[in-house]
């Protein structure tokens, strides 16, 4: 069993609220589609939460989802159930909200760029004690190539 929410078009998810993934399936995903002028992006308003065992938020090659997708996060995603794995799966994301990768959980970042600090990086606040993959790969915040 799994869950799917779909987005289409340019929208927010907002409110005061939490997605929860119910279960380790990889089909679990906030799915984010094209509009018919090819427009897709999803910003996560900063009082919701997307968090649970396992699932993505952007495309999933089994399921579908826009190749443009965007993904704007100034709320929280968080990997939070240990074995379960939270992607990021989107042509570009930006974080100016929190990510949090809890011990024994992995949480994938595909393409994550700053949120415009032209002076440095600024993510947002990240906190990983888990296994993270940053483009190629990232463990416990530190690069490796």
């Amino acid at each position: 069993m799994y869950g799917l929410i779909s987005f289409t078009g340019s929208q927010t998810l907002s409110g005061t609220g939490s997605i929860v993934f119910g279960n380790n399936s990889g089909f679990n995903g906030v799915l984010i589609n094209n509009d018919s002028s090819g427009v897709a992006t999803l910003t996560i308003a900063k009082d919701m939460t997307v968090r649970g065992p396992s699932g993505f938020i952007g495309t999933n090659p089994q399921i579908g989802g826009s190749s443009g997708a965007i993904l704007l996060n100034r709320g929280t995603i968080q990997a939070d159930v240990v074995g379960g794995a939270i992607s990021l799966n989107s042509t570009s994301s930006q974080n100016s909200g929190i990510l949090i990768a809890r011990s024994g959980t992995t949480l994938s970042l595909a393409r994550l760029r700053d949120s415009g600090n032209t002076t440095g990086l600024s993510f947002g606040l990240l906190c990983f004690a888990a296994t993270v993959f940053w483009n190629k790969s990232c463990a416990l915040g530190k690069p490796s190539r």
